[in-house]
């Protein structure tokens, strides 16, 4: 019969350092906020309506929204972190 050796890491006495795992939510949201949401904009811009007279254009690189300054921001939130988890917001 052979015999198995097992390893404990129980015994460490160094702490091991905790990765961030809040990086790679903040990485993917900044990707979202400079890459994708452009994105969509320009694969949805314009709206046109069924008459064809009108139409909406969201801020892209489409020539005909040159001389309009279309741009987008995100304002501050309306709540804070702590209220937002006295009012069991997520």
């Amino acid at each position: 019969m052979t015999e198995r050796w097992t390893k404990s890491y129980a015994s460490t006495t160094q702490p091991m350092a905790l990765p961030k795992l809040i990086d790679v939510q903040l990485e993917s949201f900044e990707h979202f906020i400079n890459e994708s949401l452009s994105e969509l904009f320009e694969e949805i811009s314009p709206i046109e309506s069924y008459s064809g007279d009108l139409k909406l254009f969201f801020p892209c690189s489409a020539p005909e929204v040159d001389g309009f300054d279309l741009n987008y921001w995100f304002g501050e939130p309306k709540y804070s972190v702590d209220e937002c988890i006295d009012r069991d917001m997520s």
